[in-house]
């Protein structure tokens, strides 16, 4: 959580506006009622952050069943988040020297 915490603030420029956890019910329902996670799941923290229009939400969580491989981009939770930029080859540079790692070469 620090380290993506790091990387939004820092080289994406957003702001950590809220912070709550960590939040559990041991004999209820209530991560799976608010989250729709299992019911015994432990949500260690959340993390809310803003920047432009958007708001970005992170959450750490410990839970039965919990995959512990990062999905890849094709499997059920892989992600993607792309934004505008005026100046592509700026921004590139940008995230480079921010140890980004590029996916193959710039494509227009």
């Amino acid at each position: 959580m620090d380290v993506a915490t790091e990387f939004f603030e820092t080289v994406l420029g957003f702001e950590q506006f809220y912070t709550m956890g960590p939040l559990a019910d041991p004999s209820g329902t209530w991560c799976s009622t608010h989250f729709n996670i299992d019911a015994r799941a432990v949500v260690r923290q959340l993390r809310l952050f803003r920047a432009f229009n958007i708001n970005i939400e992170l959450f750490e969580t410990d839970m039965p069943g919990q995959n512990q491989v990062w999905p890849a981009m094709q499997d059920i939770g892989g992600w993607h988040l792309g934004f505008y930029v005026d100046d592509m080859d700026l921004a590139l540079e940008y995230l480079q020297a921010n140890g980004v790692r590029m996916l193959g070469a710039r494509r227009t």
